[in-house]
């Protein structure tokens, strides 16, 4: 299938990819894209649950493509609708024929958790940023691991991991936001143990505004427009109560 894997990398830097030229190149094998760039780039960033996958030959191009069907959890940038259908070039069809991108390999299997950097493609849906470098596999647990699928493409291996919450620190750094804040915690009651230590590294929420805060004093400029405004009143009422005690007596 050498002729399908030609078009298949010709489709890919003209069409499918759209914009993400540069940081889809084929030609390094392993190539790395910064976070804030990917975060720049992409339409939407999230963490979300692979609920299909579907190998089919697109109509307009005869490139067999896999279609993932995801549903998010999290979304930190963009808009994912209620349809979000990611595509990945390569696959095998029933009846046989497959394409495959040498180096740019990777499979889903319903049920995994992802983290995807993605932007729209010219034929409605979205691929991730540069051939899988906007795609990580999640690992859940009491601090979720991230794993780029360009070092993981079957399972989760032995390369080092990035932890979710870097990941989405670096994310909302690089689009102005503040960080994630904690679940707010009620205080504890008379009959309750003390609570445990924070865990090392982990951020203490922030303190709850209370009833007794104190309230910012006036600023001189405050003051000084209200008594402005406290002179001009008493102006006018005193020009209405000269006018009314002035007025001439009409009556026969």
């Amino acid at each position: 299938m050498n002729f399908r894997l030609g078009r298949a990398f010709l489709i890919l830097l003209l069409g499918l990819t759209g914009r993400d030229l540069v940081h889809a190149s084929p030609q390094s094998r392993r190539p790395t894209v910064p976070v804030e760039d990917m975060t720049r780039e992409a339409d939407v960033i999230g963490v979300a649950t692979v609920l299909s996958a579907t190998v089919r030959e697109e109509s307009r191009t005869g490139v067999i493509c896999t279609d993932f069907r995801l549903q998010f959890s999290e979304v930190w940038k963009g808009d994912p609708g209620r349809e979000f259908i990611m595509v990945k070039p390569g696959g095998q069809l029933p009846n046989g024929d497959k394409l495959t991108l040498p180096d740019h390999e990777y499979t889903l299997k319903p049920e995994e958790s992802v983290l995807v950097f993605a932007i729209p493609s010219t034929y409605g849906n979205h691929v991730a940023i540069g051939y899988g470098l906007g795609l990580y596999r999640v690992r859940a647990g009491s601090e979720p691991l991230a794993y780029r699928i360009t070092e993981h493409p079957v399972s989760i291996g032995k390369a080092p991991p990035q932890t979710l919450r870097a990941l989405k620190e670096q994310v909302w750094r690089t689009l102005g936001r503040p960080g994630d804040p904690a679940p707010a915690q009620l205080p504890p009651s008379k009959s309750s143990a003390a609570p445990n230590p924070p865990e090392s590294g982990s951020v203490a929420p922030a303190a709850l505004p209370t009833a007794q805060a104190p309230v910012a004093p006036p600023t001189e400029g405050s003051r000084g427009h209200g008594s402005v405004l406290f002179l001009g009143l008493i102006l006018i009422l005193g020009i209405v109560f000269l006018f009314f005690r002035k007025k001439p007596d009409l009556s026969p």
